[in-house]
């Protein structure tokens, strides 16, 4: 079983991708389960993450196909068993010999040390990945995805993006720096015994057949070609304005400090923000 955690913004999709072609992979349908992040969730939260409310229900009517998918998804998230039953028999939905088996969700990285220890005793073998992004490049990468999420133009209002700056550094944007908190993340993986199973990619360098060699071997797959070229759901690309770029320098540079601590060196661009 593995398990990508994330970061948000920082490859994720083109991970699942990659692997989701691999022969030896089975990926359900959807690619972010959000399973061990929802237990808490009402219950009407949860179907409607499943697109199995009431409403979606008489969409899916005419897709047999869908409504199935849809249903087993609803059931698995929906489910109440300590011992994760429904949601391993969903992860294991039509895998028959497949080797590896996955859930990608990003969200995942804002877990506790309790929450990846039932992540890791739900399989009889786990891995963890985890992609790490310059904390300025993600941060900014993270900023517009909500910003063309509430705003249909692909044009920026520097306006309102200076107010979701402002949000940001006075602590109204929490979920952005929790999914930003490597050095947090890592810890929590640490202190749940799981350090030998959790392999840590910098993004700058994820896009290099010998990194993904790396990652094919960590997992248990035999390598494959890659195709770098091929980013899904790149966003729409808006250059950073300098002072935005000085104002999530300085918020991240314990980020960067952790992380350097912790790796003895970093990318190149990393360093760039880092240093200034």
């Amino acid at each position: 079983m593995v398990y990508c955690i994330g970061a948000a913004k920082a490859g994720t999709t083109w991970l699942h991708h990659t692997l989701n072609n691999h022969p030896d992979t089975h990926f359900q349908f959807i690619k972010e389960i959000h399973y061990f992040n929802s237990r808490e969730w009402p219950m009407a939260k949860r179907l409607q993450r499943a697109k199995f409310s009431p409403k979606h229900r008489v969409k899916l009517a005419i897709n047999p196909v869908k409504y199935l998918n849809h249903r087993a998804y609803a059931k698995a998230l929906c489910a109440e068993q300590d011992d994760h039953r429904s949601y391993k028999k969903f992860i294991l939905r039509g895998a028959g010999s497949a080797k590896v088996v996955g859930d990608f969700t990003p969200a995942y990285a804002t877990l506790g040390s309790k929450d990846f220890a039932a992540m890791s005793d739900a399989f009889a073998r786990s891995r963890f990945l985890y992609l790490l992004r310059d904390p300025v490049d993600r941060a900014w990468s993270h900023i517009r995805m909500l910003y063309h999420r509430h705003n249909a133009t692909q044009q920026i209002d520097m306006a309102k993006m200076d107010n979701m700056l402002s949000r940001l550094l006075a602590g109204k944007m929490p979920y952005l720096d929790q999914h930003g908190n490597y050095d947090q993340t890592i810890n929590a993986i640490a202190n749940a015994g799981l350090s030998g199973s959790l392999n840590i990619t910098f993004y700058e360098n994820l896009f290099e057949q010998n990194t993904m060699d790396e990652v094919y071997t960590f997992i248990g797959l035999t390598s494959q070609k890659i195709n770098p070229q091929k980013r899904i759901f790149e966003g729409i690309d808006s250059p950073m304005p300098e002072h935005i770029r000085s104002a999530l320098m300085e918020r991240y540079q314990g980020e960067y400090r952790a992380i350097f601590e912790r790796f003895g060196t970093l990318p190149a661009r990393w360093q760039n923000h880092f240093m200034g």
